[in-house]
């Protein structure tokens, strides 16, 4: 199996969520994540030094 089919999905407590802005039709969020969750699941799959 090749490694990249062995990166995982991110897990719901790696993703942040965040209101950008509120008016009158509705809300509007932001779905993200920072560098340090793909640097984790890089180190998970090929190793701290392996990337």
């Amino acid at each position: 199996m090749m490694n990249a089919e062995r990166i995982r999905t991110l897990n719901a407590e790696e993703i942040e969520i965040r209101v950008q802005s509120i008016t009158e039709k509705g809300v509007s969020i932001l779905l993200y994540k920072d560098a340090r969750v793909d640097m984790t699941i890089l180190d998970e799959v090929f190793g701290i030094t392996g990337w």
